[in-house]
């Protein structure tokens, strides 16, 4: 699966980036000249900031 994130901020950061995300692997992080308009098959990460996801998995522990 191919996705695409745009106007999106990344941490220390001022400018804005296009993610380009395929079978979730992070393929290329582009610095954009200035906002766009999402188009088909694209997020508009409205000028936010884009951070990790947290997964609860390491925590389980076994009882």
């Amino acid at each position: 699966m191919y996705m695409q994130i745009i106007n999106a901020r990344l941490r220390q950061r001022p400018e804005l980036y296009r993610l380009e995300i395929e079978n979730g692997t992070f393929t290329a992080i582009t610095a954009q000249d200035a906002p766009q308009t999402a188009g088909d098959g694209q997020i508009d990460a409205g000028s936010k900031l884009l951070c990790r996801g947290f997964d609860l998995r390491p925590l389980v522990l076994a009882g």
